[in-house]
This record gives C-alpha cells, structure tokens and sequence, in this order.
C-alpha cells in the first residue's frame, strides 16, 4: 500500500520520514502532526467510503501506520449511533443522536486512539509503553500494548476509580499510583522518564505522542457514513480536547475528500466540569495557546476525574475546532452530570460515566440558553461506560428499598407506591 502519510513539525516546519521514531522535533522539540496526500487518497475514496462501518482499520488509507503486519485490534470503533427520542423529548429538541463510544472493546473511546498508536509504536521497535491516565487510557494502553507484547506502565493520580486501576491490571498493566490529583503532573513526570529511558510515551495528547490524536478522526468518518450526512452540532467531553480536535480534523478531511461542503461541517462545542474548566475559560477568555499552557486551573473539583485535566493540553487542536466552526465550550457542575447520567440511563438505557454524561448536562443548558435550536441535529459522544465508575452514582440517593422476604409486604408496598398512583 502507497504511504499517505508523514510528519511535519508545527514550529519549524521540519518533515520527517515515516521511519523515524521521533515523537517530537529532533530540531526544536515542538510538537509533531501528522499530515496527509489527500490527493492520493482521493482515488480510494468511494471504496473507503462506502457507507458500511467496521473497525478503524476499515479507513486505512487514511491512517499513519507504513505495514498493516503491525496492526493491533480489539475490534475498536464501528459503534452504533442511537436515535435518542425520549431524552430528545425530555431536552425539547427534534433530533438527538447518541454516538456510543462506551461500546468499544475496553469500554471507551481511547480504544481508537491506542489502537493505531500502540500498532505504530510496534512498527518502531518499542518495547515498553508508558502513559498517565486517570483510568479510560490507562485500561485500552494496557490491553494494546499486552496483545503486541509491548510492557505497559500506567502512571496514574489518584483520584482514579478503584473499578478503573483493577480493569487496567486485569489487562497486564503495571500501575503506578502518584500522590497528586493532577494528570498534568502526572503527565509532567512521564515526560521526564521517557526522556530517560527512551521508552514510548503514549499520553494522549499530541505534546506527547502525534499518533494518539489521529484515531479519533476515524469517529468523524464514521458518524458521515451511518447518517448519510452531517449532524448540525456535535457535542464532546473536554480533558485534554484531543476527541473534539481530532473530530474535527475528521470532519474538514471529507470536505477536503470532496464528500461534503463546507457549510455542512457541525458546529462544535466543547464540555468540561466546572469544577475543572480550563478549555473553557480559554474559550470565553479567547486566550491563545502561549497563554493556555501557562495557565493551568488550580484546584480540581469534579466527580468527573476522566476529564479533569488542569491544562487542555491539546490545545493546538482543540481550540481552532470551536473557533473554526463558529462552536463554543461549556461547564456543567456535578449535580448536573449526575442528573443527567440518570436521564441517559433511565430514558435511554444507554449507562455512561459521569465524564460522558456531561454531553447531555450541556445540551440541556444549551437548549436553556437557545445556543442550540429546538430544529436543529445534534449529536452527543457518549464517551466511557458508567461501571468504570460506580463510586459517583452512589450520590444519586433513594433508588432502592429493602424489605423483609414476607408476601404481604411486598404486595402492600407495590399496591401503595406503584399500582395505585399509576391508575
């Protein structure tokens, strides 16, 4: 297969070739992007794009990987789109469709970054992996990296979820724990060991790993192709803003490919928590990226700890994709979350981790501030599974009774609570 792909720096503008296993400019040290021959690809285009969905690997061509011998999958992406009517009606909205990236093999949306980054780090020669995490990467580093026969280390803060730290050692990963709420502390010292080592560092974040941001573009491919066109908005979790950038990257790929115009590309809008909302202040402050990484947020309080990082540290993607398409950034506090959590669950049947529930807090205050028309399409990622996290549920309070394993109180209960108000 023809390569289609190469490194450029974003400072100085040096292009690398394919082979070299650098993750920063050797010049400058700055970040890496990957960039594509989208004229090259074009000639693929109706065969990539034909209207069935699979895995991330079904758009190859358009991935940064030289031989597919490298391939690491768990059957990552392809995740069905629900029309979400009850919780449509219940948000006053016509059309909302739920994107369930909860469904991917280690229960998040991560499972499409690490897929394609653990297959590149394969193909150059790493041996050991190492990232920070809270917990969603940490689960999909360990279990792609253990199926290449590559050592997982997962660095994680600890606010993390017990249900996260037993799901990343079940997957072979080697955890960790530093005393420090922060994944940019965390990440902070990763950086340093790798610079040691010489081992593979798959952060999630471009700062970090120019391959990890590019999986997610495959979400954008995706939601073109099971609707058949673009929703109005698309609503996404904030953390480090690598899934709203790289959605977006997606998303002006097919008008690149010739198969939308520019004037269907979604609006997009970024969602944190308000106990730690530094994108959004970004957004609102129109703070440039020098600023962004200089001014990390201070105290974070959020149940929302898949999300809680104190510096967006994708910033270089993040913010062009609410600036570019005329979106905006949102927090939504945690009784909002966990209110919305409920709804999704309740009305949908669809069980999230609060980090993702925050979609349908924000959609909610948006409908409330006619940001977002009642006629318009929109799309909410629905980014993580709830039973990663089933410590923040316990909050939401009264859902359970206990009784003694007699007839008549059973029946009395049910009669008095449910048959006679429901007549």
């Amino acid at each position: 297969m023809r390569i289609n792909f190469f490194l450029k720096c974003s400072s100085c503008g040096e292009i690398l070739d394919q082979k070299d296993p650098s993750l920063k400019c050797p010049k400058c040290k700055s970040q890496l992007v990957v960039d594509y021959d989208y004229e090259a690809i074009k000639e693929q285009v109706r065969h990539i794009f034909d209207g069935q969905v699979s895995t991330i690997w079904k758009y190859r061509p358009l991935l940064p990987l030289i031989n597919e011998k490298n391939i690491i999958s768990i059957g990552e992406g392809g995740t069905k789109i629900l029309r979400a009517s009850k919780l449509a009606s219940y948000l006053d909205i016509d059309k909302l469709f739920l994107k369930v990236e909860a469904w991917n093999p280690t229960g998040s949306q991560k499972d499409r970054q690490l897929s394609l980054a653990i297959s590149r780090g394969l193909e150059l020669g790493y041996k050991i992996s190492i990232t920070s995490s809270s917990g969603n990467v940490g689960a999909s580093v360990a279990a792609y990296s253990s199926k290449a026969s590559i050592l997982p280390l997962i660095m994680v803060p600890n606010i993390a979820p017990e249900e996260k730290l037993a799901q990343i050692i079940m997957y072979g990963g080697v955890v960790i724990m530093l005393d420090t709420p922060s994944n940019i502390e965390v990440a902070s010292l990763v950086e340093k060991i790798v610079e040691k080592f010489q081992i593979y560092d798959v952060v999630t974040a471009g700062t970090h790993n120019p391959y990890t941001v590019e999986g997610g573009r495959t979400i954008s491919y995706e939601i073109y192709e099971q609707l058949g066109q673009l929703p109005d908005v698309v609503i996404a979790p904030v953390g480090g803003g690598g899934l709203l950038g790289s959605m977006w990257k997606g998303f002006k790929e097919l008008e690149i490919l010739g198969l939308v115009k520019r004037n269907e590309l979604p609006r997009m809008i970024g969602v944190q928590a308000s106990g730690c909302a530094p994108f959004v202040q970004a957004i609102k402050e129109k703070w440039d990226i020098k600023k962004v990484f200089s001014t990390p947020w201070g105290v974070i309080n959020t149940i929302c700890n898949a999300i809680a990082d104190t510096i967006p540290l994708d910033a270089l993607h993040a913010l062009p994709a609410v600036r570019e398409s005329d979106g905006t950034a949102i927090a939504v506090n945690d009784d909002e979350t966990l209110e919305a959590e409920y709804k999704l669950s309740s009305l949908e049947g669809i069980f999230a981790e609060p980090s993702s529930s925050t979609t349908i807090a924000a959609l909610k205050k948006l409908r409330e501030e006619k940001i977002i028309d009642r006629g318009e399409s929109v799309l909410c990622m629905i980014t993580g599974t709830g039973f990663k996290d089933l410590r923040s549920i316990m909050k939401i309070k009264g859902k359970f009774v206990r009784l003694q394993p007699n007839l008549n109180n059973v029946i009395n209960y049910i009669e008095r609570e449910f048959i006679t108000k429901n007549r």
